[in-house]
């Protein structure tokens, strides 16, 4: 068990560094919120382990942008039970 969470924690982050290493090139004011990354990266995640019966209560990711340390960006989602619901493509999740 804990062998297939560190497996996903690394799929996780390698969905994470793909998103940010394809954003990091733009002028930030012109890259998504840290909030909207988090939340894609969310949704593919579940989608891509549905099958395999994984639920949003047991993700919790949170991201911390340091590219400017004086104005760190921070986002999150805890999938717990009641706090977080995915609902529709393109509403926003509920992160914590």
């Amino acid at each position: 068990m804990l062998r297939r969470i560190a497996g996903l924690v690394l799929i996780i982050v390698a969905v994470f560094s793909t998103e940010i290493k394809s954003v990091s090139s733009v002028n930030r004011s012109a890259q998504k919120p840290a909030q909207e990354l988090v939340d894609e990266a969310v949704r593919t995640t579940l989608d891509k382990f549905k099958q395999k019966g994984f639920k949003e209560e047991n993700l919790s990711i949170t991201l911390i942008d340091l590219r400017d340390v004086q104005r760190p960006v921070t986002a999150s989602f805890r999938g717990q039970r009641g706090e977080a619901l995915l609902s529709g493509g393109s509403s926003s999740l509920v992160g914590g």
